[in-house]
C-alpha cells in the first residue's frame, strides 16, 4: 500500500508538473507574439510631421432655413495638422477653416479633428500600410443669407464620433496617403423653426449652443475623402498637395445640405 501511495503521488506529481510545463508554453506562444509586435513597434522609426496648407474648394449649400437651395461659393481654406505615426500606429490633430461668399449668402466653418488608427494590413518592406481606427471632431458651419436686403443668420454644428481609415504608399521620396471618414454618431444643432436670428457673432455662437440633438444615420448622413501627395526635398521638409470632397446632410430640424470638393497645397516639416 505504501508503495502504491508513493507510486501514485509521484504519478499525479509528474502529470501536474507537465500540465504546468503546457501551460507556460501555451501562454507563452499566445503572448509572446504581442509582446513581440510592441517591442517592435517601439523600435520602429516613429515620425512627426507639421503639415501647413492653403487652397480652395467649391461648395453647393441648401438651408431650409435661410431658403438657400444649392447655392454655389467659392471658399478659401487654411488647415494646420499634426501627424505622428510609425508602421504600427497612426496618430493626427488637425485643425481647418475655410470661408467664402456669394451674393446670396457669406459663410464661415472651422473644423478640428483628432484620430487615432493601427495597422491592419502592411508589407514586409513597409512600402503600404492600412490603417483602422477612429476620429472624433467637431464642425461648426455658420451661414450669413442675404434674402431681400435683411440679413438672416443661420448654422450646422456637429461633433461626431467617426469609423476612419488610412492607406499609404510609399516609392523613393514619394508619398501618397488616402484618407476616409464617416461619422457613426454625435450630436448637432440647428435653428429653431419659431425664431428668427438676426443678432451679432457672439450671440449666434451662443444661440448656436441650443436645441442640441442626437444625431446618427437616421438624420445625418457624412462623408469625407482626401488624397494627397507629398515629395521629400531634404529630410526635414517636404512639398505637399492633394484633394478632398466633403458630404454632410442633416434633417433634424430645417434641412441642411453641403456638398463640395477642394485642392490644396503646401508643405511638410519633420521634428527631430
Amino acid at each position: 500500500m505504501i508503495d502504491l501511495f508513493v507510486i501514485t503521488n509521484k504519478f499525479y506529481s509528474t502529470m501536474i508538473s507537465r500540465h504546468n510545463k503546457l501551460k507556460f508554453i501555451w501562454i507563452t506562444g499566445f503572448v509572446f507574439p504581442f509582446f513581440l509586435q510592441e517591442v517592435s513597434a517601439q523600435q520602429e522609426e516613429t515620425k512627426s510631421l507639421h503639415s501647413f496648407t492653403g487652397g480652395v474648394s467649391s461648395r453647393l449649400i441648401s438651408d431650409e432655413y435661410n431658403h438657400l437651395s444649392l447655392e454655389k461659393i467659392i471658399a478659401t481654406d487654411f488647415s494646420w495638422q499634426f501627424s505622428n505615426f510609425n508602421a504600427y500606429r497612426r496618430k493626427q490633430l488637425s485643425v481647418n477653416w475655410s470661408g467664402g461668399r456669394s451674393e446670396a449668402m457669406q459663410l464661415n466653418e472651422l473644423n478640428i479633428e483628432y484620430s487615432e488608427a493601427f495597422s491592419l494590413l502592411k508589407d514586409k518592406t513597409n512600402r503600404f500600410n492600412f490603417y483602422l481606427g477612429y476620429k472624433i471632431g467637431t464642425d461648426p458651419v455658420f451661414i450669413n443669407a442675404r434674402n431681400q436686403q435683411v440679413n438672416s443668420h443661420s448654422w450646422a454644428n456637429t461633433t461626431s464620433f467617426s469609423f476612419y481609415s488610412a492607406a499609404t504608399y510609399y516609392r523613393n521620396k514619394n508619398k501618397f496617403l488616402l484618407d476616409l471618414s464617416l461619422p457613426l454618431i454625435g450630436f448637432g444643432s440647428r435653428p429653431l423653426m419659431t425664431t428668427t436670428y438676426q443678432e451679432d457673432v457672439n450671440a449666434l455662437m451662443y444661440n448656436s449652443l441650443n436645441h442640441v440633438f442626437f444625431t446618427s444615420l437616421h438624420n445625418q448622413q457624412a462623408v469625407n475623402i482626401s488624397i494627397q501627395y507629398s515629395r521629400e526635398l531634404t529630410n526635414r521638409i517636404s512639398l505637399q498637395a492633394g484633394c478632398r470632397y466633403n458630404y454632410q446632410q442633416i434633417k433634424e430640424g430645417y434641412y441642411f445640405l453641403e456638398k463640395g470638393y477642394g485642392f490644396y497645397a503646401g508643405f511638410l516639416y519633420q521634428l527631430k
